[in-house]
């Protein structure tokens, strides 16, 4: 079967989205990793090189067909407010905040299974 690889974006690189670019690296069949964003995009290209894109400009993550915001709980809402009116699927990975507080059409939350 020929599947459509998804194309993710990720902005954060703290404990979260540090595992989620480590695990989607690693299904390459399935995902392109399409961008990473951070507040120290040096630091960060250190770590994983030149094989993606590392920015501090969020436009710079699209396209993608999901952005997931692994953020601080604090700054997830205003910082999807830089995906409204885009035709892209927004999702956090807070466990205690609702998908409400996107500012996107398209959103949800990216839950983990207990362990």
């Amino acid at each position: 079967m020929n599947r459509k690889r998804i194309k993710i974006a990720i902005a954060g690189t703290g404990n979260v989205g540090t595992h989620l670019i480590r695990r989607f690296t690693e299904l390459p069949e399935a995902v392109t990793l399409t961008g990473v964003w951070s507040r120290r995009p040096d630091e960060v290209k250190k770590i994983l090189g030149n094989c993606i894109p590392v920015t501090d400009d969020p436009a710079a993550l699209l396209p993608a067909d999901v952005v997931v915001l692994a953020l601080p709980d604090r700054i997830i809402g205003e910082f999807s407010k830089k995906f409204a009116g885009k035709d892209v699927l927004t999702v956090h990975t807070s466990g205690v905040m609702p998908k409400e507080i996107l500012h996107t059409r398209r959103k949800g939350i990216l839950k983990f299974p207990s362990a």
